[in-house]
């Protein structure tokens, strides 16, 4: 419908006339065979209405859609949070080995040199 009303506001012409393959057109405008015409006279209106209904509706969906993965995403991030909360106190928590001490090695080095000792007199 649109184009055939912008095929009218568009051509110069007043009259509709007809054309055989091979005439020259009387009319400045824009030319289209006689099916394409006809399709664009029996187009079916568009319901405005009905088409921003719809739109509302997926807006609502979506919005709704979106809504319900930032609440999640607002979840995971808290639950990071706790769980590096609860590994940093797991870190405090955390100590060295006694047999990582550096008092470990030293008293090792002790015993066995008082255990080379008694075992070798002369050493």
């Amino acid at each position: 419908m649109h184009v055939l009303l912008a095929i009218i506001l568009l051509a110069p012409c007043t009259k509709v006339v007809p054309l055989a393959a091979g005439d020259s057109a009387p009319c400045t405008g824009i030319l289209m065979p006689r099916e394409a015409a006809m399709q664009c006279a029996l187009c079916e209106k568009v319901n405005i209405a009905s088409l921003e209904l719809k739109l509302e509706h997926q807006e609502a969906v979506y919005t709704a859609k979106l809504d319900a993965l930032e609440t999640k995403l607002d979840d995971e991030r808290a639950d990071h949070a706790r769980r590096d909360q609860d590994i940093a106190q797991l870190r405090d928590q955390l100590t060295t080995p006694w047999y990582n001490s550096p008092w470990v090695v030293a008293g090792g080095l002790v015993i066995g040199l008082l255990v080379l000792d008694r075992l070798i007199p002369e050493f």
